[in-house]
């Protein structure tokens, strides 16, 4: 025992005393370890240093001022503000920390949580030329003009000799609505030091803006003349040609400099982005590479080759590039997040959930991170767990439209336009310039029939691109949906105009001449897409189906058989040609060419099916249901098989067989909207069942929602249960959809009848029967309408 106690003495002193060391000396030795590690540059240390000394001491401003810091160095904007505003909290005198604050909430735009910061800085400090120029600025983005410009006229009176406040003053001059003030006092600006061009070019902007633009090109090539070997000189004109549209004018003053032995990054970036208007792809991603080789380490010129990879959709050379990044610059967290969308862009979801884990293992709250997450699983098909880390997205940072964004889509995906259509607003609110977050809300609208506010948004996408082929597009399906097919026309040629060889387009455009009754129109866009694309049948069977509406019943066949001379054994072209003969009543052809299908493709049940019609035709239903059901043990799945022999089974009054069908199908799968629609109804017809039919018609609806057949089948369940008003409410749903369909006034009429309702029962069984109802019921009808 002695000897322990003896011992314990060294192991005080040999630990040197850490043991009885207080959280605040630990939390000052890791601070103290982190200011050295920024003194070696090396950051990463830094951060886990300085969040050490946070953790055993909270109150540490310092530690919360560098780390702050240090997040703005790594452009981790929504972090570097909490710390920055818990460095104040803990000690208010904390001016720098304030400074540092103030600059990023009026980088972020967030200019009226800077003002206040600044007005604070100014009462502390007294009055310094960055910070006024800045307030003064952030005080006009608000609409506080009068107070800005009491700030730039101190500023004046404080620096006369700075441009800077002429120029801010100039601006706000211009938001008073004073052009002549305002462009005098811009001239001012200039006049103290005509040899600094950012100056004189920032005035020949003004006189861009003021739309002066003859002023504006005459003082920018005077620069140029002026100033022959700086590269500003030629970029600032090329981006005002750039402005103007005036694309080869940029790109004639670039290679100028070029010319002139000039070799500046930038210059080559101005020139790669002129080019890339010009949509000369090649052209332009040499200028980028050019940039590059200028300059190996200038970080934009990397980050614009990378971009313009993707761009290009060279994944591989893009990811490369990001990777180059990364080396040199491995605290940019927004690039390794770049790397983890090409990897999803690829579908490579392994690698890609690899990269992202990486990124959220290294910064858990980064929102990027977890949207990237979310738009992997979504992918996936794992919609929960997409939303899950969408809606740690939107908690982390709440001012994200990505969060609303993909959060909006996995609702998109399910069809559930009510949710979907408010996160994709949510999305907009926080991002209004952005063309997909529009386009998805156009698309909406569109599968919502909302067709005033699809197109009204479309216009709003093609003002800013008229280019934007899939705007063009939904704005076309728009006026097709919306039966405006002059419209939908002249969207579709307008596509087609730029884009000459869109097949797709041609087939729309067909399709809507067809609607119109243009059928000479549709049949000539119909043929020019099948001789351009022989491998698409679509127009071959859409031809054929016209020449058979208007009874030329050999042009049909002419046009098959001139298909098949190119590829005699094509058994979609052949089923067409068996299909124009069944039309044409020539049974006998029809089997006979269909049964040598048979023979040829043993393995495909459609020549089967249609055999199996062709007797359907006839009301041949034995003769039907036997070819049925080869069909079906050639395959399972064939549903249409089980619905036609059901229909035949109801027709010749086996009601049992019929359940049965139907049951067969939705043992399969359960949520075959069709069968389980029919099914139902046929329990509501029999007053059978009745729970299970309402189950069924239920499940009909979450699958076909908008289907008035399936709004008819509840209307029947509910009538048959005496629920008046639900059955009501269906059957009006139904009549609206489709208000021409005797069956629906016929039930609607059923209900007034029972509810004793009796005039407006008489007027729906009256336009019932008018509209052409069956037999069975028109007698029933007739049985009403007496007794009323």
């Amino acid at each position: 025992m002695l000897t322990i106690f003896l011992a314990l003495p060294y192991l005080f002193l040999y630990s040197g005393c850490s043991l009885l060391e207080s959280d605040e000396k630990k939390s000052e030795r890791y601070y103290n370890a982190g200011m050295k590690a920024i003194e070696k540059q090396n950051n990463d240390a830094a951060i886990i240093h300085f969040k050490n000394a946070i953790q055993k001491n909270p109150h540490h401003s310092e530690a919360h001022y560098q780390l702050g810091s240090l997040y703005i160095q790594s452009k981790q904007p929504y972090f570097a503000a909490r710390e920055l505003e818990l460095a104040i909290k803990y000690n208010p005198e904390m001016n720098e920390a304030r400074k540092t604050l103030a600059m990023l909430y009026f980088q972020d735009r967030a200019y009226s949580r800077a003002v206040p910061l600044f007005k604070q800085l100014i009462e502390n400090t007294g009055p310094d030329l960055k910070i006024l120029l800045t307030l003064g600025n952030a005080l006009a983005y608000i609409d506080k003009v009068s107070e800005a410009k009491k700030v730039f006229l101190e500023t004046i009176k404080t620096y006369p000799k700075n441009p800077g406040a002429k120029i801010n003053m100039a601006r706000v001059l211009l938001l008073e609505n004073k052009p002549e003030k305002a462009r005098k006092m811009m001239e001012a600006a200039a006049a103290i030091d005509f040899e600094n061009i950012p100056i004189r070019v920032l005035l020949a902007r003004f006189y861009e803006k003021s739309e002066l633009y003859p002023l504006a090109e005459s003082t920018l090539m005077k620069i140029k003349d002026d100033f022959p070997e700086q590269p500003i000189s030629y970029i600032a004109a090329a981006k005002f040609y750039m402005r103007k549209n005036r694309l080869n004018n940029s790109e004639a003053v670039l290679k100028e400099a070029l010319k002139k032995g000039i070799k500046n990054h930038n210059l080559f970036q101005t020139l790669g982005l002129v080019q890339h208007r010009q949509k000369n792809r090649e052209a332009a991603l040499q200028s980028f590479k050019d940039a590059l080789a200028v300059s190996p380490d200038d970080l934009k010129s990397l980050i614009l080759l990378a971009d313009y990879y993707v761009f290009l959709k060279k994944y591989p050379e893009a990811r490369q590039t990001y990777e180059k990044i990364i080396e040199k610059w491995p605290e940019l967290i927004s690039v390794k997040s770049k790397i983890a969308e090409i990897l999803l862009a690829e579908r490579r979801y392994g690698q890609a959930q690899k990269y992202i884990d990486s990124i959220l293992e290294e910064e858990p709250e980064y929102a990027k991170g977890h949207i990237l997450r979310g738009i992997l699983w979504r992918k996936e098909g794992k919609r929960l767990k997409a939303r899950e880390e969408l809606s740690i997205a939107r908690e982390i940072d709440p001012k994200s439209a990505e969060g609303h964004y993909y959060y909006g889509l996995t609702f998109l995906d399910e069809k559930d336009y009510k949710i979907s259509l408010f996160e994709i607003l949510q999305a907009l609110d926080k991002k209004p310039d952005s063309i997909e977050i529009r386009l998805t809300l156009s698309y909406i609208y569109l599968k919502t029939k909302k067709y005033g506010l699809a197109l009204k948004e479309l216009d709003k996408i093609l003002q800013k691109q008229p280019d934007n082929l899939q705007a063009r597009i939904v704005k076309a399906s728009a006026y097709l949906q919306s039966r405006d097919y002059e419209k939908a026309v002249s969207n579709y040629q307008h596509i087609l105009k730029k884009n000459p060889d869109m097949a797709l387009i041609q087939f729309r455009l067909a399709e809507v001449y067809r609607a119109q009754g243009k059928l000479d129109e549709a049949l000539e866009n119909f043929s020019e897409v099948l001789s351009s694309h022989p491998d698409t049948l679509k127009p071959l069977k859409e031809m054929a189906q016209i020449y058979v509406d208007k009874k030329q019943y050999e042009k049909a066949i002419t046009l098959c058989n001139n298909y098949l001379k190119q590829q005699p054994n094509n058994l979609q072209a052949n089923l067409i040609k068996a299909t124009v003969f069944l039309n044409q009543k020539k049974y006998k052809t029809a089997q006979k060419l269909l049964s040598s299908l048979v023979e040829k493709h043993p393995e495909s049940d459609l020549p089967i099916m249609l055999m199996a019609n062709s007797h359907l035709m006839r009301h041949d239903y034995t003769a039907a249901l036997k070819v049925y059901q080869k069909a079906i043990k050639l395959n399972p799945k064939n549903f249409e098989a089980y619905m036609k022999m059901a229909y035949i089974y109801r027709n010749t009054g086996e009601l049992s067989k019929a359940i049965e069908s139907y049951k067969d199908i939705l043992k399969i799968n359960e949520s075959y909207g069709p069968a389980a629609n029919d099914l139902a109804y046929l329990y509501a017809d029999m007053n059978q069942e009745l729970d299970t039919a309402l189950v069924l018609a239920q499940k009909a609806r979450e699958v076909m929602p908008e289907n008035p057949d399936v709004a008819d089948t509840l209307g029947l369940i509910y009538l048959k249960k005496d629920s008046l008003p639900l059955a009501k409410k269906y059957f009006h749903e139904a009549i609206k959809t489709i208000p021409k369909h005797p069956q629906f006034h016929y039930h609607l009429g059923l209900v007034y009848y029972q509810d004793k309702v009796f005039s407006q029962a008489k007027k729906e069984l009256q336009e019932a029967i008018k509209l052409g109802l069956g037999k069975e019921e028109s007698a029933d009808v007739r049985r009403i309408l007496k007794e009323i």
